[in-house]
């Protein structure tokens, strides 16, 4: 967990003393079970967000974490801004962000305790490196390239959004004719980040394996969406009929509607996933790949339509 990293890199200044008697040992011994559990699904977050969100919030409260969060937007927008308005007065700057903070979203997403809000700094970190790299000062540049990183490390999808935006942005800039020195240049910046924040990631999943034993596991996000969906309801009560041997045949008669609900709900009416023991958790990690595509394999218009609604 995000608490158990802090600690045991001192960020909060405590230290979690070992045990020592049989009834501390005993005591820590359940306390492991918990964190054992947790690992069959806490492969889908970040433990360097984690890290950044506990130790932003323990020193200053979840207002510091929001702060930060929304200081390092202001800061994106205003580059971006600076690069593509270069002759616009001062005062525009502010003007845009005003009608930012009231027209949309974002000073609701920044002050989540959540990553989510660097998807759209990668998103303005790609643009930058992209077409405006000329105009940031020295000390920009590499900040810029710390902030790219970073967002890179705090969601495992924003390494697969960066790829994406490798290949539009190279295809863009080719279409308007950039500098080859300059496409050639993004791609080495952005391909160089993926590659730090992929080996960032694997290296605390190793860690965790070494030190617990425990593969660190992801939800099967896709499955419940396709449940949700209605085509992988359909397939799934098809084909527990007929004897398939997938771990959620025994809830098939449930609604099966809200993806959340299937996922985290503890309710008896409407909760599958977090309802499961460890071992039906991991199996139904391991069938999610394998459920999914025999879903569109089954019902391929219904799943394509459905997923292009999702898009």
């Amino acid at each position: 967990s995000a608490h158990g990293v802090a600690r045991r890199l001192h960020l909060l200044g405590e230290k979690e003393p070992p045990p020592v008697s049989a009834e501390q040992k005993q005591a820590y011994a359940l306390l492991q079970w918990p964190k054992h559990f947790d690992h069959s699904n806490v492969g889908a977050r970040s433990p360097y967000y984690g890290i950044f969100l506990y130790t932003l919030a323990h020193r200053g409260t979840l207002w510091l974490l929001a702060s930060v969060q929304a200081l390092a937007c202001a800061w994106m927008i205003f580059l971006l801004w600076r690069g593509m308005a270069a002759e616009a007065p001062g005062w525009t700057y502010y003007a845009l962000m005003a009608a930012l903070s009231l027209g949309t979203s974002l000073p609701w997403v920044a002050s989540f305790a959540m990553p989510d809000i660097f998807a759209g700094v990668l998103v303005i970190a790609a643009a930058l490196l992209l077409f405006y790299r000329d105009q940031l000062t020295r000390w920009e540049k590499p900040a810029l390239c710390v902030i790219l990183g970073v967002a890179l490390a705090f969601h495992g999808s924003h390494p697969l959004l960066m790829i994406a935006m490798l290949v539009v942005g190279v295809v863009l800039a080719r279409l308007l004719k950039a500098p080859a020195r300059a496409i050639k240049g993004y791609v080495q910046i952005g391909g160089l980040a993926i590659i730090s924040a992929l080996v960032a990631l694997f290296i605390y999943g190793e860690s965790i394996y070494l030190y617990t034993g425990d593969h660190l596991r992801r939800p099967p996000f896709v499955m419940a969406l396709v449940i949700s969906d209605g085509p992988g309801r359909t397939y799934l009560r098809e084909s527990c009929a007929h004897g398939a041997p997938w771990v959620i045949c025994r809830f098939r008669n449930l609604p099966l509607k809200n993806s959340d609900q299937i996922l985290w709900s503890s309710e008896p009416a409407t909760g599958v996933f977090n309802r499961m023991n460890y071992e039906d958790r991991v199996t139904m990690e391991k069938q999610e790949t394998e459920f999914v595509v025999a879903t569109f394999f089954h019902h391929p218009i219904a799943q394509a339509v459905a997923s292009l609604k999702d898009w």
